[in-house]
């Protein structure tokens, strides 16, 4: 036979027989073989349930398990569910190491408690990797069960407020308000009902409706039209009331509103008129409404006036502060002020109004108009900017708008470049804002611009846009960072 063919069947011979092996046995040795890998030991890590508390915090402990003896070491991290870090747990991330006889090993999670209302919230601990061992389950559960009970709903008890006379609107201001913040949705139903006040009469507008406090709101108003007239008909009353609360108790029910008359006005009396105020609230700090309050007819003697603040669409404390007080018109005065301060913001937000109502005037003076509608006007912008990168016509596109509308005016819009370590401004375009429309349907007309930038070497970038401000509206700006 010759020399060749005796090799190859000596080969053949060879390999059939280490096939014919046990796979333990022909694996012997392989690094990184199966059988080396199911020699390993299994980790896992439990799941969890703790109550949250209502002050302070309390520990989320995880078990980590391992299902032989080995020395392993195994990382782990904390990731958010429902329950975010830090607002809700304290996250943490850093390893176990198992040698020896023990098999279990804890993790400790602080958990923050509060005494909000809230659906039971979960976040999880991950086994990230494994040296020495391999991840049987991987991701252990932690459910913080909620205790605190929902916040009860309420209405005031009595609200008061000058009639007003013929042609003459004022508004009935409830408040509406939760005892707690909630981590749910609330509502409740509310309607109003006829007293001594009736809907036939025409001394108010009826309504109903349902009020929904998103997480967090606290307070919410009801606005009833009241209608004046010369009629002498003595004080009259009607109630707002509401029910059906949903993830909150049932406080207070019933508001009992009366509408003050102010007919007639005796002769000769010192007749109080107040007038409304509509300003630009500042962007920031606070704003001074003067509030005129003027005396006619009797001016000789001296009088006195209560007065009162009530929320419309702006609401205390967040909008303005309000105030309660007594303006006192010396002989001989024929008009008076009321200060009240008005919080600045930079938020775009529509015009906001609040009242401020007359009532129980001096022996000797009488209310014709009572209650002044005070308008909070916007004078802040939002400015959007998008950006697109064009890799083969090799541009940067800007898209973006200007709210509410500025049609005409410029936005500023530079584009930088990252370089050692330090942001470089490369250039700068001023696109002209055109269109006035609502563009995106949030109640605001929006005018928009477009600017292009030559594309950058592969770096990081980025856009911002300013608009400037004007006589009218504040200045605001939008920042984007972008792979260039």
């Amino acid at each position: 036979m010759p020399r060749t063919r005796r090799f190859r069947i000596t080969r053949a011979i060879a390999f059939m027989t280490i096939c014919s092996l046990p796979l333990a046995s022909a694996m012997d040795g392989v690094p990184g073989s199966v059988a080396s890998a199911a020699t390993l030991p299994s980790v896992s890590v439990g799941d969890l349930s703790i109550t949250e508390g209502t002050g302070g915090t309390v520990t989320a402990v995880f078990t980590i398990t391992q299902d032989k003896r080995g020395r392993s070491t195994i990382t782990y991290r904390t990731a958010n569910g429902t329950a975010t870090s830090p607002s809700d747990y304290l996250a943490r991330s850093g390893t176990v190491k198992f040698a020896g006889k023990k098999l279990t090993r804890t993790i400790a999670v602080t958990v923050i408690s509060d005494a909000i209302d809230e659906p039971n919230e979960t976040f999880f601990l991950e086994l990230v990797s494994a040296r020495g061992a391999v991840i049987a389950d991987g991701e252990g559960k932690a459910t913080i069960n909620d205790d605190d009970p929902a916040p009860s709903v309420a209405v005031g008890t009595s609200t008061s407020l000058p009639e007003g006379q013929t042609g003459d609107t004022s508004y009935a201001s409830i408040d509406v308000t939760l005892s707690a913040a909630s981590g749910r949705d609330v509502s409740v139903d509310w309607t109003t009902a006829d007293g001594t006040a009736t809907v036939v009469g025409n001394d108010y507008t009826p309504g109903s409706g349902t009020l929904v406090f998103a997480p967090g709101q606290t307070d919410k108003v009801v606005l009833i039209p009241v209608i004046g007239d010369n009629a002498t008909e003595g004080d009259e009353t009607f109630e707002v009331d509401i029910s059906d609360p949903v993830n909150a108790t049932l406080g207070n029910a019933a508001d009992v509103v009366t509408i003050v008359d102010n007919d007639p006005i005796p002769p000769g009396s010192a007749v109080l008129t107040v007038g409304g105020v509509k300003k630009r609230e500042g962007a920031s700090g606070t704003t001074t409404f003067t509030i005129t309050v003027t005396r006619s007819v009797e001016t000789i003697t001296a009088v006195n006036v209560d007065y009162a603040t009530g929320n419309g669409t702006a609401i205390a404390p967040s909008d303005y502060v309000a105030a309660s007080g007594n303006l006192a018109f010396a002989a001989n005065q024929t008009t008076g002020t009321i200060d009240l301060t008005v919080n600045g913001d930079g938020l775009l937000e529509h015009d906001e109004t609040f009242f401020l109502d007359l009532l129980n005037p001096s022996a000797g003076a009488a209310i014709s108009t009572g209650q002044a509608t005070d308008t909070i006007v916007n004078d802040d912008t939002r400015t959007t900017a998008s950006v697109r990168v064009r890799p083969v016509k090799k541009l940067v596109a800007v898209r973006g708008r200007v709210s509410p509308a500025r049609r005409g005016k410029r936005v500023i819009v530079r584009l930088f470049r990252r370089q050692n370590g330090v942001w470089v401004r490369i250039r700068t375009k001023r696109p002209l804002l055109a269109g006035s429309t609502d563009v995106n349907g949030d109640g605001f007309t929006d005018s928009r611009y477009i600017a292009r930038f030559r594309r950058q070497k592969a770096g990081r970038c980025k856009i911002t846009a300013s608009y400037l401000g004007d006589a009218r509206f504040s200045p605001s700006g939008a920042v984007r960072l972008f792979r260039c």
